[in-house]
């Protein structure tokens, strides 16, 4: 395949998972999916409680751990943190498919190498590597390093709220808190 191909066929591939997957309901407006987020309470005492947000209320929220629901007033409450269900592995996999790509992509522009007959020094064991070889390698190098990245971006994306037990903050927040409630079946 030539390399002006393979772009336009990266850049197809890119733009075709960027769209949002909705699907009209039966009213003919736009059903978006429902996220998933995991919470992660922290008290003034710095102990941390992980679950799903359960219920906000104007007094507190009810976290859901397992099949435990869990009540935290507004003064037990320093920070709340949330972030998207898989989203760490939903990074590891767009970065190394990302990755694999661009390095089967630069391995293919690269072409084949040539035997120098005069060369002493060349570390082929056998044959020089060809476009094929190169792409391969250069999709599982770059390709692990992209998962690598992406992984870590995702693991350092989460959206905090500091309540630090004060009830206007907590109002300030409220509306905002609304949007993180999972329902849980």
């Amino acid at each position: 395949m030539k390399p002006i191909g393979l772009i336009l066929l990266l850049m197809i591939l890119v733009s075709c998972g960027s769209q949002r997957n909705a699907v009209p309901n039966a009213e003919g407006q736009e059903q978006t999916k429902t996220r998933a987020y995991r919470v992660k309470i922290i008290t003034p005492a710095e102990n941390q409680i992980a679950g799903v947000l359960y219920k906000v209320e104007p007094h507190g929220v009810t976290l859901q751990k397992g099949s435990e629901l869990i009540f935290f007033s507004i003064e037990n409450i320093d920070i709340i943190k949330f972030r998207r269900k898989y989203a760490v592995w939903k990074g590891i996999g767009i970065g190394a498919l990302s990755g694999a790509a661009i390095g089967a992509a630069f391995g293919f522009i690269s072409g084949d190498e040539k035997r120098d007959p005069t060369c002493t020094n060349c570390i082929y064991l056998g044959e020089p590597p060809t476009a094929e070889d190169k792409a391969v390698g250069g999709a599982i190098a770059i390709g692990f390093l992209g998962g690598i990245t992406g992984g870590i971006i995702a693991t350092g994306y989460s959206t905090k709220f500091h309540i630090r037990g004060n009830p206007t903050n907590y109002a300030n927040f409220y509306e905002s808190l609304q949007n993180y409630v999972t329902v849980v079946d």
